[in-house]
């Protein structure tokens, strides 16, 4: 179980927690930007329109990073996940993560098989947190 329980304590109570994505775009330039992640089970997830930018580069190449901001009270900190992203084309696990993605309700997509949906799931291989009020990462299990 490692340190997964503390870090899921940062998704509460709606699930879902704005981070920021990594990605490499042409000419391996790196790419940054928000994203609403949410979890399913111990996956980290997130969806988007399957057209977009970082769907095409993580087909290219699914090696990411996310940084997910965490707080406690005026200290600030996070976790960085490193890791391989995939887009899951099972219908029965997109219809699993679906039904748990915090949009999933609210009519961004017509269902689970609409093809304008991308899932993502980050698969950690690398992970590390600064404590809020600290100056020094650590290694976590996540």
């Amino acid at each position: 179980m490692g340190d997964f329980p503390a870090f899921k304590k940062y998704f509460e109570p709606k699930n879902n927690k704005t981070g920021y994505l990594a990605t490499i775009a042409r000419r391996g330039q790196p790419t940054l930007r928000p994203v609403s992640f949410f979890l399913v089970g111990r996956k980290i997830c997130f969806s988007t329109y399957s057209g977009d930018a970082k769907v095409k580069q993580i087909k290219k190449n699914p090696h990411v990073e996310v940084c997910i901001p965490v707080n406690r009270g005026r200290w600030r900190g996070y976790y960085r996940i490193a890791g391989a992203a995939e887009l899951v084309a099972d219908p029965a696990a997109r219809k699993t993560i679906f039904k748990k993605g915090p949009y999933a309700a609210e009519g961004y997509w017509e269902g689970a098989d609409d093809p304008r949906l991308a899932i993502v799931v980050v698969k950690a291989e690398a992970s590390r947190y600064l404590p809020p009020g600290k100056y020094k990462e650590v290694e976590v299990n996540l």
